[in-house]
């Protein structure tokens, strides 16, 4: 069985796509779209890999069980120490809940099936609950793992039913047809389009196409190679460099950084005429990087993904120790797992699937079961660190555990809405007030309830627009629609709305309040939420109904909640950083300052409710109030906290509700 000729640029080319994806996950702004590294090894997967199966079917020498048997020694044996690896380093830093996840996604990981896993848990890709998962970038293994399961018989199939010659023309028209419905995907549902091999098999097969027609072109001319590996290695730095997380993807636009790679591919076939782009490719230093890229790809994001979740900043010392740490484990697994059970370690395909196979799924199912039926392995906590654990996941009344919920306080909310005497409404942060809002209810002896969607603050007539997708969020005005709705419909005399309203503010948010017509400019936006927070305002009011406004807790730059539990799991004292400047809020929440003390003017009959004032004295904001902890991440407040900050509020404010 030949094999097919080393292109020394293709290394190379690997190098760039993993030191994008790893200088996109370090924080160098000045590569926002480094995610694009993914698609450039997803079009060289599928190219190499329908290489290999195309020579082989061509030449009557192709067998599953050699085919898989190599896939095995290539992806197991690092995959599974890095699994180990990550899954031990978590056992000393992660909460239980967490941890219990990490156990299954690193299961899911080995089986191929953790993009599903991680495109049902998180909030998307971006999301604030994916940058802490440390096995999150498995989610691009499971898809091309996926790939080569289907790829084979796909490939068997042509051959068995339909000529080679109008093989390579049917991969092609698949790819079209593909990317339509990735682009489709990537609007309509873009958290799976980011996960899931529907959307990301258009890349895949683009490369296959590519390995079907690269044999068959003619020699390429000096010059037209040089332009081509020019025009695709721009194309792919420009991409990494203008694209952002807020764009449409992957779609349209990672087919531009696909194409880029077809382009640095024909342009380097023939050893002896290769473009300039090629050659550069080919430098040793780049070679190297690409020959440990796979390794360097498993273990740059578990290092991050634990940093993230211990809240440690990036800061320039830290991100060039997540750099070396990274390259320095790569070269370790490169030389002493991936070449050894490549080339030194090889065993019968029997032998392999009992140790990479049978052996690891029986440890992973075992150690699984162990970390669920022991509640997330919670005996590695102290008494102390599990109340604070307790304290801050607590979202709920049921929730509320530790020692200081002692005493009585009965849950005065329901989703009965016909039986309330007030409704909470907005977004998220309306239904992480519940805590606070609960012992004003228990003090005035009233029942309500909490209509919230997150990222929907309550504001009628607009539409929230998402300016990466150019597209409108099709269900906001619905939701919020639906909220006047209820108001209307209700019996009770008091409404309370709250959300997370600086951040929609903000330059840089991602989004625009729009009315049909209008630019989507950041000006026009505040313009917009203006216009149609007082058009909320005066909906409630002429429903003669008792409006009171919550000004939302202080947002700290990042999530500093688990830092003092971790400081307990480890026995250290660490920096929290527990407070910050009262000036930085103040700075932080302008706009919407400026804002309510216009309705304030405007409408006098609005009760205001300031949260900083509570958390917050004439120089700093705090992560916590008498000792209990205020947040469960950077900007919501957990419900004990909640409960804690509406006592504070009763000792020196009269009871609005």
């Amino acid at each position: 069985m030949a094999s097919l000729a080393y292109r020394a640029d293709i290394s190379g080319l690997r190098a760039v796509a993993v030191l994008l994806v790893l200088f996109f996950h370090v924080g160098f702004q000045t590569f926002p779209g480094g995610f694009v590294g993914v698609d450039v090894f997803f079009v060289l997967s599928g190219f190499l890999i329908t290489s290999i199966i195309n020579r082989d079917l061509i030449n009557h020498t192709f067998t599953y069980r050699d085919f898989y048997l190599k896939r095995i020694r290539r992806i197991l044996p690092v995959l599974l120490f890095v699994l180990t690896t990550t899954c031990i380093m978590a056992w000393f830093v992660m909460f239980p809940g967490d941890y219990e996840r990490l156990m299954q996604g690193a299961g899911l990981s080995f089986l191929s099936f953790s993009n599903f896993y991680f495109n049902n848990i998180t909030d998307g890709y971006w999301g604030t609950k994916a940058e802490s998962i440390p096995l999150l970038h498995t989610w691009s293994l499971s898809v091309e793992e996926q790939f080569y399961l289907l790829w084979p018989a796909i490939m068997i199939g042509l051959f068995a039913f339909i000529s080679q010659q109008f093989h390579r023309w049917i991969l092609l028209g698949a790819t079209c047809v593909l990317l339509l419905l990735s682009e489709y995907m990537s609007i309509h549902a873009p958290n799976s389009a980011y996960y899931l091999l529907p959307a990301r098999a258009f890349e895949l097969i683009m490369g296959a196409t590519l390995a079907l027609f690269l044999p068959k072109m003619r020699k390429i001319t000096p010059t037209v190679n040089h332009l081509l590996s020019l025009i695709g290695f721009t194309g792919i730095i420009c991409t990494a460099l203008t694209l952002s997380k807020s764009d449409v993807f992957p779609g349209v636009n990672a087919a531009i950084v696909c194409f880029s790679t077809i382009l640095i591919l024909i342009s380097g076939k023939d050893a002896d005429n290769q473009g300039v782009v090629n050659r550069l490719l080919s430098n040793p230093a780049l070679v190297f990087i690409g020959l440990i890229s796979y390794s360097l790809y498993l273990w740059h994001w578990p290092i991050i993904g634990l940093l993230n979740y211990m809240a440690v900043d990036k800061t320039v010392p830290v991100q060039f120790a997540i750099i070396s740490s990274s390259i320095l484990l790569s070269i370790f697994t490169y030389y002493a797992i991936e070449q050894k059970f490549r080339s030194v370690y090889i065993f019968s395909f029997k032998k392999t699937a009992i140790i990479f196979l049978a052996i690891p799924f029986v440890l992973l199912a075992t150690s699984i079961v162990y970390v669920k039926e022991t509640n997330g392995a919670a005996h590695r906590f102290s008494s102390q660190g599990d109340t604070l654990i307790n304290t801050l996941l607590s979202q709920t009344y049921s929730d509320c555990r530790a020692p200081y919920c002692s005493g009585s306080f009965e849950n005065k909310f329901s989703n009965r809405i016909n039986d309330a005497d007030f409704l909470v409404i907005g977004d998220s942060h309306a239904e992480s007030l519940e805590g606070f809002v609960n012992v004003l209810a228990n003090d005035a002896n009233q029942r309500g309830a909490v209509l919230s969607h997150g990222g929907t603050p309550f504001l009628i007539g607009v539409e929230r627009f998402d300016i990466g997708r150019d597209a409108v969020q099709p269900t906001f005005s619905q939701k919020n629609k639906d909220k006047l709705d209820a108001i209307k419909t209700f019996a009770g005399d008091t409404v309370i709305i709250t959300g997370r309203y600086s951040h929609y503010l903000r330059e840089n948010s991602g989004d625009a309040f729009y009315y049909e017509g209008d630019d989507t400019n950041h000006a026009t936006s505040i313009r917009n939420f203006k216009h149609s927070f007082e058009e909320t305002i005066k909906q409630i009011l002429s429903l003669n109904k008792r409006l009171i406004i919550v000004k939302d807790v202080p947002e700290f730059d990042i999530d500093r909640a688990r830092c003092p539990i971790l400081g307990d799991m480890l026995g250290i004292e660490l920096n929290c950083m527990e407070s910050m400047p009262l000036s930085d809020v103040l700075e932080q929440r302008e706009v919407i300052l400026d804002f309510f003390e216009h309705i304030n003017i405007i409408y006098p009959e609005v009760h205001f409710i300031d949260m900083k004032a509570l958390s917050c004295d004439s120089s700093s904001c705090y992560l916590e109030r008498n000792g209990v902890p205020l947040y469960r991440d950077s900007n919501h407040i957990n419900y004990i906290g909640a409960k804690t900050l509406g006592e504070i509020y009763l000792e020196t404010n009269k009871n609005p509700l």
